[in-house]
């Protein structure tokens, strides 16, 4: 159980890689002279890492996979019709990735409870 406590340790080193694993999309907006969408595209996909690294566990299984390839495209609409100079961009960032990171989250327990419910009713023990 010990080896599962996620500390300060394990987060800043992955934190660091997930926004370096990440910045190509950044600079690729930025090359593209469109810097703020390529901010929001930036912590989409950092998200999406955080989620690949905090339910591990789900990693072996393929409708976890299908599920992130589904969110990342739900994410294209959000990155791209965000009207991100419209207001303040530090709110406008904080706000996105809120939501973000509940859409993610929350999609994934979803498809976690029906497929575990799924399982069940497939294998009754």
């Amino acid at each position: 159980m010990a080896e599962n406590r996620i500390t300060d340790e394990l987060i800043r080193p992955f934190g660091l890689l997930a926004l370096l694993c990440s910045s190509p999309l950044l600079f690729l907006f930025i090359h593209l002279g469109h810097m703020d969408q390529g901010i929001g595209a930036w912590i989409c996909a950092t998200l999406i890492l955080f989620s690949i690294r905090a339910r591990k566990e789900l990693m072996r299984l393929a409708w976890f996979w299908v599920t992130l390839a589904v969110l990342t495209l739900i994410q294209i609409p959000i990155v791209w019709f965000t009207p991100w100079t419209a207001w303040d961009l530090r709110l406008v960032y904080v706000v996105v990735a809120i939501l973000d990171n509940a859409l993610i989250y929350g999609c994934i327990y979803l498809v976690e409870k029906a497929m575990t419910k799924k399982e069940r009713l497939g294998n009754p023990s």
